[in-house]
């Protein structure tokens, strides 16, 4: 009898084993393909193709920016983070500022390149910039993607060296994608009041919901126990977990003016969040959505009532 109850027992340790090996392993997998610097060039995008007139715009811009970027006054810059890594951006600077400054973020898997265009307009609209290199993106440092939460007090830390050269400086934060997120999780810390206001472009309401809206949707995979796997191996390998970056939470503390902005036929990001980001905001608010729009191409979309609305938004609290 002892001898059975024996057999069982180690039965069950070594299934336990099993079970604890395979967690290590899926958790392992489905973080470092999620967030893994290493794996950013072999993503593609699987459903959305822009149409013509969204690629028109698109090279219009592109060309406008490549015009604009040569002879810009414009200079390099470095950080090291909290966490000792190394982070790029760009400066560029505009005679007419005034103390006006935007910070351009771009999203997952891109680069500050990637919006240098929405840089022209601001720069155009009197204002200095700063478009940084997110962690683990071009130029920057870092191993693993911070999904927004990392990079928030990233671009804190930002913020910080514009006002150590300018103290009275009018900040606009501007993101997009995951830059958008990163904006609003930002909102949820304590800004100092140099921050007049905060516009996200096709934010995800949290890592997590974007993750397993994308198992299900992409991969025909539940969330439990696949998505389950990756909170104790992000934690580990990248000091966070998909769970706790959310910008949902942390809007609900902000006090900074937010302007929500969403391309409708984005396949990504589902515009439901959207509707939920906006919904749990607690400071002032605005919010634009883009008919045409698709994944991170609002602004390409209908260009006019886009920026239009952003610098309406903008202009009631930075003059």
């Amino acid at each position: 009898m002892i001898g059975k109850i024996l057999e069982i027992i180690w039965t069950i340790i070594k299934i336990a084993v099993v079970l604890v090996i395979v967690t290590i392993g899926v958790g392992s997998y489905v973080t470092i393909v999620s967030i893994s610097r290493g794996n950013l060039n072999q993503r593609k995008e699987e459903s959305y193709y822009p149409a013509v007139q969204i690629i028109g715009n698109r090279n219009q811009m592109k060309n406008e920016v490549e015009a604009w970027i040569l002879t810009a006054k414009k200079e390099k810059v470095t950080m090291v983070a909290d966490d000792g890594k190394q982070l790029i951006a760009m400066k560029i600077f505009n005679t007419k500022a005034n103390g006006k400054w935007a910070i351009i973020l771009h999203g997952y898997d891109s680069d500050k390149r990637d919006v240098y265009d929405i840089a022209l307009h601001y720069y155009e609209g009197g204002f200095n910039v700063l478009v940084p290199d997110l962690r683990a993106h071009g130029e920057s440092e870092g191993t693993y993607i911070g999904m927004g939460w990392l990079d928030r007090l990233d671009v804190i830390n930002w913020i910080d060296t514009i006002l150590e050269e300018e103290l009275s400086a009018n900040i606009v934060i501007h993101g997009v994608g995951m830059g958008g997120a990163t904006a609003l999780m930002m909102s949820g810390e304590p800004l100092k009041n140099n921050i007049k206001a905060i516009v996200s472009d096709g934010s995800y309401t949290s890592a997590w919901e974007l993750c397993k809206s994308e198992l299900k949707q992409r991969r025909n995979l539940p969330a439990f126990p696949v998505l389950h796997m990756t909170l104790p191996m992000a934690k580990l390998l990248a000091h966070y977990n998909f769970k706790e970056a959310s910008a949902i939470n942390q809007v609900k503390k902000a006090r900074q003016p937010i302007l929500i902005i969403h391309g409708e036929q984005d396949d990504y990001v589902d515009v439901k969040m959207a509707n939920k980001l906006f919904e749990a905001t607690a400071s002032s608010k605005d919010k634009l959505m883009i008919q045409d729009g698709g994944r991170a191409d609002a602004r390409y979309a209908q260009p006019e009532l886009y920026y239009n609305k952003v610098f309406s938004f903008v202009s009631l609290y930075v003059n």
